[in-house]
C-alpha cells in the first residue's frame, strides 16, 4: 500500500459542451443568512431546529432533505460517525457560500459511505460550496464503481466556487474497469442525439463549465483507485 499522500492543488477550469442545445437552469439564488446546523450522530434528534448543539439534528437524511441557502453553514460534530451518503442541497452566491465543516474538536467526523451509494459526499448541479474537515470512506462488499467525493454537473451552465479543503479520504474500493472512480471526482456531462449534432454544427451549443474548483491540502492513500480524476464529454481541461 502506497504511504498516504498530501495533495495541494490549485483551482481547475473544465469546458465542457453539452449537446443537447439547452442548460439545466441554476436555482434562483436566495437571500444570504448567517444560520448555523449542527449534526450530532450520537446525541443530536431530527425533531430539533438544529440551530445549536443544544439542539443538534442527528442523520445524513435530515440533512440531506434539506435546501440551503447562501452564508449558511453545515456543522457536523467532532468525532461523529455516520453510513451512507452526505448530499446536502442548494446552492450559494457569490461572496456567500455554503459551508460543510465540524465542531467541538479535533477529531474529523466520519461519512462512511458503506458501499451504500456510489458517493459517500455527492454536490449535483451546485456551486459555491466549501467543504472541509471531514474523513470520508466508502467500502462495500465487493469492488463496484465508489467515490469519496463525487462533484457532478449535468447540462448546467456555468458552476463557480466549489472548494474541497483538508478531507482525509481513505479506503474507497472501487474498480479498476471504470475510470471515475476513487477519492474525489468532478465530471460534467451532455446528450448526444441527431439533433444535438445538428445544433453542434450551427455552434448552438450549451457550455457546462467547471470555473472554479480547488483541492487544498487534504489526503488520500493507496486504499483509492484514484485520487483526484476529471473526466467530461467532449471537454478540455485548463489546469
Amino acid at each position: 500500500m502506497r504511504q498516504p499522500a498530501l495533495y495541494l492543488t490549485t483551482a481547475f477550469l473544465i469546458i465542457c459542451v453539452s449537446f443537447d442545445g439547452h442548460a439545466e437552469s441554476a436555482p434562483t439564488p436566495s437571500p444570504a443568512s448567517s444560520t448555523t446546523y449542527y449534526v450530532d450522530s450520537q446525541s443530536g434528534n431530527d425533531a430539533n431546529s438544529g440551530i445549536s448543539p443544544a439542539v443538534a439534528w442527528k442523520s445524513l437524511e435530515r440533512v440531506n432533505t434539506t435546501i440551503f441557502h447562501p452564508g449558511q453553514r453545515i456543522l457536523l460534530k467532532s468525532g461523529s460517525v455516520w453510513q451512507g451518503q452526505l448530499w446536502p442541497k442548494g446552492s450559494g452566491t457569490e461572496g456567500h457560500p455554503i459551508t460543510v465543516s465540524m465542531y467541538d474538536g479535533g477529531i474529523k467526523p466520519i461519512i462512511n459511505g458503506a458501499g451504500i451509494a456510489e458517493d459517500a459526499v455527492l454536490l449535483k448541479n451546485q456551486e459555491y460550496w466549501e467543504i472541509e474537515n471531514l474523513e470520508v470512506t466508502n467500502t462495500g462488499p465487493g469492488r463496484a464503481t465508489r467515490r469519496g467525493v463525487h462533484l457532478v454537473l449535468e447540462n448546467f451552465g456555468d458552476a463557480h466556487h466549489v472548494y474541497i479543503r483538508s478531507l482525509t479520504i481513505h479506503d474507497v474500493n472501487g474498480t479498476d474497469n471504470v475510470k471515475p472512480n476513487g477519492g474525489i471526482s468532478y465530471t460534467c456531462t451532455g446528450e448526444l442525439s441527431p439533433a444535438a449534432l445538428s445544433a453542434f454544427e450551427s455552434k448552438t451549443m450549451t457550455l457546462t463549465t467547471w470555473t472554479e474548483v480547488a483541492f487544498l491540502a487534504g489526503q488520500t492513500d493507496g486504499s483509492v483507485r484514484s485520487g483526484i480524476r476529471a473526466s467530461a464529454s467532449w471537454c478540455a481541461a485548463i489546469a
